[in-house]
């Protein structure tokens, strides 16, 4: 576990992508503080940290973290996250997912502004977590109305996409 405060004092936000609803990610590149007694801190290796939606960032990931360093993502372990994914959408989670990358320049990142600028870098998946964030009020209002209304409503994952049909 790293501390916080440690990160902050050894490294520099160099470029920042804030998360936006379409985007759906957030991109923060940093790098080592230069030191005062090194000569060649303008080739000091600079770290992509994304943050953003599992379902899109896993997917441009080409390794995942493991205790042994970086290991090639197999199938078995897709399986797994798919797997964990819909449980936690099915248990009315959020989930956010997290991934580094390094490189050598920012010239190496195009568009870092969309999924296709990640494209070129070696992604790691680092890991997910799930958050529980309960329904607003007004969400169980309009459900009400709608149940009312003689519509049933299907609740997918967390994105809470609503599928109406008539009832028979």
């Amino acid at each position: 576990m790293a501390n916080g405060e440690i990160i902050r004092k050894n490294y520099e936000i160099v470029f920042e992508v804030p998360f936006n609803k379409q985007r759906r990610f957030q991109i923060v590149i940093v790098r080592q503080r230069p030191n005062t007694d090194s000569s060649n801190n303008d080739n000091m290796k600079l770290y992509i940290l994304v943050k953003g939606a599992p379902e899109e960032l896993f997917a441009h990931c080409k390794f995942l973290a493991t205790e042994e360093g970086y290991v090639k993502i197999s199938d078995g372990f897709i399986a797994q996250f798919s797997e964990a994914y819909t449980q936690y959408g099915n248990e009315g989670k959020s989930c956010i997912a997290f991934a580094i990358a390094e490189a050598e320049e920012l010239t190496l990142i195009e568009s870092p502004g969309s999924w296709a600028g990640l494209t070129r870098l070696d992604l790691c998946f680092l890991g997910m977590v799930a958050l529980y964030d309960p329904p607003r009020e007004s969400a169980f209002k309009a459900l009400q109305t709608m149940k009312n209304a003689g519509l049933i409503n299907f609740i997918s994952f967390h994105f809470f996409f609503l599928s109406l049909k008539r009832k028979n």
